[in-house]
C-alpha cells in the first residue's frame, strides 16, 4: 500500500487577498480540506455535509473538474475550470498534493464580524484542524 493511500484528508488554508478584501472585512484566510473519493461527504454539496465549523460550511467542489465530470460521463466544457481554488494553498500537513479525482470542502471568513483580528492565521488553521478532523472520521 502506498503512503498516499493511507491519508484520509489533505487540509489546507488559502489566504484571503481579493480586492473586495481591501474594501470588506475579512479574516486571514479560509479554509479546506480535501478528501478523497473513499469519503462518506465526497461528492455531496456543503449543506449535505455535517460539520461543526466557523460560519459553517460554504464550499464544496472537485479538486479537479476535469476528472469529476469524467467520471460522471459528463462532457467537459472548456468554459469549467481546471482547479477548483485560485492562489498558493499553504498545505497544514506534509502532504501538499492533493489527487485529481479528491473533493474539497471548505469554510470562509467573509462573515459578519469577522476580521483579521478575530480570524487570524491561528484561528483559521484551528478551524481548518477542526475540520480536517471531523471530515476524517471513518
Amino acid at each position: 500500500m502506498d503512503v498516499k493511500d493511507k491519508i484520509k484528508v489533505i487540509p489546507f488554508i488559502l489566504e484571503n487577498k481579493f480586492e473586495k478584501c481591501k474594501s470588506l472585512e475579512c479574516g486571514f484566510a479560509n479554509g479546506y480540506v480535501a478528501i478523497p473519493p473513499t469519503n462518506k461527504d465526497w461528492g455531496k454539496f456543503y449543506d449535505n455535509i455535517d460539520a461543526n465549523i466557523h460560519g459553517g460550511l460554504t464550499y464544496s467542489e472537485p479538486y479537479l473538474k476535469r476528472e469529476y465530470l469524467k467520471s460522471k460521463n459528463k462532457p467537459f466544457n472548456k468554459d469549467n475550470r481546471e482547479r477548483c481554488l485560485y492562489g498558493k494553498p499553504i498545505y497544514l500537513t506534509l502532504n501538499n498534493e492533493i489527487p485529481d479525482d479528491w473533493w474539497v470542502v471548505g469554510f470562509d471568513t467573509f462573515h459578519c464580524g469577522d476580521n483579521k483580528a478575530t480570524c487570524d492565521i491561528n484561528f483559521c488553521i484551528s478551524e481548518t484542524l477542526k475540520l480536517a478532523e471531523q471530515l476524517g472520521k471513518e
